[in-house]
């Protein structure tokens, strides 16, 4: 008898485990057709990884790390947090801006989640904290970094006749994923978490990659970028410049570090008598020294480009860029960009389409507006890699090594 009891306990037991951890509803609630960008987070799969994280590191136990007091409280706030977050952007919004929905359970433990978390009424059913707004529209929860978008949503996400989803569609076995979403295809990208690195990439792998990344990472420079003449377009048309296909620009090659400056303030005021006074004022800022190639089929005719854009004036210098001063010049098949404060030596030509980003404490005083536990992610970043060939892109999120997973640090 007690063998079968134990037996039906086991079952019941692997019965729990299965449904709190591994079954799912796969229904995806709140995607708006207007969406160009969404990412799907498996929740349990995540809750899984941090789980598996604490439990193989002892020293950890009894401790109670930033992520389990967030899902612990997340547990409690009255919000029904579905087996697929969906985090998305809207066409119409700035690429900064996204957006989720969420359904409240309870009412009352959402109101006093809100309170404990220090989220501050502003209007009649938004929140505020930070940068993150809510507004709370019946049983649903609408949560982003800015309130653009939340009329759109009330008037089309949250009825009762758009269209539903399949994660199945989008999210195959990573614990989250990235989707662009066109009206004629869409591509899919796997986000992949391990102890101090997250990866994105729809195909191009980690293993084709390894001797640029390994000499990337032995430079000090603080960015390294080549790019193709297609990832030269994206790049610009996002800061909103234009460098199509007159320009004659097939490649582009840049290095940077970053320097602190002591930089030199001018004021003037009057005395009593109305003369004019002079009063210089210093302080500290962080500069780049740069150097960049504009490789070209027809240097001429791109120099003639810039001209007419007015990014060159008439001191030779390229106004395109907000750090001053550099000197631009020219041979038959490339235009030069060099800062003047300092110069450093462009690197050798790897024939690939990449961008490195390395983390520096000197740019800590540009986070300044940021919370402090955003402060403390960007304080964990080792460096960012982009990488693109074809149709296939790759991205690596670097964090910087420790005696615990990047989760368990936070």
């Amino acid at each position: 008898m007690k063998k079968k009891l134990f037996a039906v306990f086991l079952l019941l037991c692997a019965f729990g485990i299965y449904f709190v951890f591994f079954h799912k509803d796969k229904t995806l609630k709140f995607v708006p057709e207007s969406a160009d960008l969404l990412i799907l987070i498996d929740v349990k799969k995540v809750v899984r990884q941090t789980a598996w994280s604490f439990v193989s590191h002892p020293s950890q136990w009894g401790k109670s790390s930033k992520s389990e007091s967030l899902l612990s409280s997340l547990s409690n706030s009255g919000l029904k947090i579905p087996d697929y977050l969906q985090v998305f952007h809207l066409k119409s919004n700035q690429i900064a801006i996204w957006h989720t929905v969420l359904e409240i359970e309870k009412p009352k433990e959402f109101l006093i989640f809100l309170k404990k978390h220090q989220f501050r009424k502003i209007e009649q059913n938004i929140f505020q904290r930070d940068h993150y707004v809510l507004k709370v529209v019946g049983k649903k929860c609408l949560l982003g970094n800015s309130r653009a978008g939340f009329p759109f949503l009330e008037n089309t996400l949250l009825k009762d006749n758009h269209n539903l989803l399949n994660a199945n569609d989008w999210i195959n076995d990573s614990p989250a994923s990235l989707s662009y979403l066109t009206a004629e295809k869409s591509q899919n990208f796997s986000i992949d978490f391990t102890d101090d690195e997250i990866e994105i990439k729809n195909g191009l792998d980690d293993d084709s990659l390894t001797d640029l990344l390994h000499l990337l990472e032995k430079q000090t420079n603080f960015l390294e970028a080549e790019l193709d003449s297609k990832n030269i377009k994206a790049f610009a048309n996002y800061f909103d410049k234009d460098f199509g296909d007159s320009t004659g620009i097939v490649k582009f090659k840049t290095s940077a570090e970053l320097q602190q400056v002591k930089d030199t303030i001018i004021t003037y005021t009057y005395d009593d008598d109305f003369n004019e006074i002079e009063e210089k004022s210093f302080q500290k800022v962080v500069q780049p020294n740069y150097v960049m190639s504009f490789q070209s089929s027809q240097s001429a005719k791109t120099w003639e480009y810039f001209k007419n854009k007015k990014w060159i004036n008439s001191e030779e210098q390229f106004t395109i860029i907000p750090f001053q001063p550099n000197l631009i010049s020219r041979d038959r098949n490339n235009i030069f960009v060099k800062s003047t404060r300092k110069p450093i030596t462009l690197g050798e030509w790897q024939n690939k389409n990449y961008l490195f980003i390395r983390n520096s404490p000197l740019l800590t005083s540009f986070y300044s507006r940021l919370s402090a536990s955003e402060k403390k992610i960007i304080s964990e970043l080792d460096y960012i890699f982009y990488a693109n060939r074809e149709n296939d892109y790759y991205i690596k999120i670097k964090m910087k090594p420790g005696d615990l997973p990047f989760i368990l640090r936070l």
